[in-house]
């Protein structure tokens, strides 16, 4: 795995440039907690980086500000802002913005969202320095363990969903003809296929199908995953949010246990599993074509 340098100069230059641009669009309350380095250049607290940016916090409680070099993300956040409501499984994000600056020869953006703990937990539950967090959290380790099984398979339905999508010539007129197959496939696949061990490994669910008709039963199987999880102990709040997205024509197609973490909720007395990073939207409605990203 790479090693990432704690606050890195990158992140301390691009905030201090954009910094007045930044303040107008949001006001000083969600400017990043800073100080003065040396030389008197401006110096920001991170509480992580990674490949694609880094997230910082800001002078208002429980809100995080995350730059991040993934469009894929930065488009996610425009158009779940145009939505207008965040279900419980996920980071609720205030608002998402362009910045005329670039971090490994990618475009950067600029996002502020709920802050999470424990992210990543999830993914090393079976390593040696998982005791804190098994001690940490009230629920047993079976139902941690088949969380994660079914994050799994959602994301290798949702990863061949998106993969067929990006090699479509016209992903259009295909995503347009997979709805002519959608009673079809519900017809086709269930909790049996979705639940075999073997797929992912040594065989694919229905080889012979290509084109909109295995798309079809692609998302058949992801609607599947995510109804068990919303169902499930552990899992309930993040499948529900699965499932919101899908209802209203995104897919989130690499949601996997290293980017869930525990957020609170009101109505709830322990912190809940929720969707940190959503990963790579897959829009399956045309009004999502529309969205953009104002930069600062």
């Amino acid at each position: 795995m790479p090693v990432f340098e704690p606050n890195p100069p990158w992140l301390n230059r691009v905030i201090s440039q954009s910094w007045p641009a930044i303040e107008r669009r949001v006001g000083p309350e969600l400017m990043p907690t800073s100080k003065a380095g040396a030389g008197r250049k401006l110096e920001v607290q991170e509480l992580g980086c990674g490949h694609y940016g880094c997230v910082v916090p800001t002078g208002k409680p429980g809100i995080v500000m995350k730059l991040t070099s993934d469009p894929l993300e930065a488009h996610f956040v425009a158009a779940a802002l145009r939505i207008g409501r965040f279900p419980l499984g996920i980071v609720h994000y205030a608002s998402v913005y362009s910045l005329p600056a670039e971090y490994r020869q990618r475009p950067l953006f600029v996002l502020w969202r709920e802050e999470a703990d424990d992210v990543g937990a999830l993914a090393g539950l079976d390593s040696r320095t998982a005791g804190w967090f098994l001690q940490y959290d009230p629920y047993d380790q079976s139902a941690l363990r088949h969380f994660r099984k079914r994050l799994q398979a959602f994301q290798w339905w949702a990863g061949e969903f998106k993969n067929i999508v990006d090699r479509a010539t016209d992903m259009k007129r295909t995503l347009a003809e997979m709805i002519r197959y959608e009673t079809w496939a519900r017809e086709l696949v269930d909790l049996e296929h979705v639940e075999d061990r073997e797929i992912g490994r040594s065989k694919r669910p229905f080889p012979h199908l290509k084109g909109a008709r295995r798309l079809a039963v692609l998302l058949r199987g992801c609607e599947i995953l995510a109804e068990m999880m919303a169902n499930e102990s552990k899992g309930d709040l993040v499948g529900e949010a699965l499932e919101f997205y899908l209802q209203n024509g995104l897919l989130l197609a690499d949601v996997h246990a290293g980017n869930v973490g525990h957020v609170r909720r009101a109505d709830f007395s322990k912190p809940v599993w929720a969707i940190t990073d959503p990963g790579h939207a897959v829009p399956l409605d045309v009004r999502f074509e529309t969205v953009t990203v104002d930069t600062v």
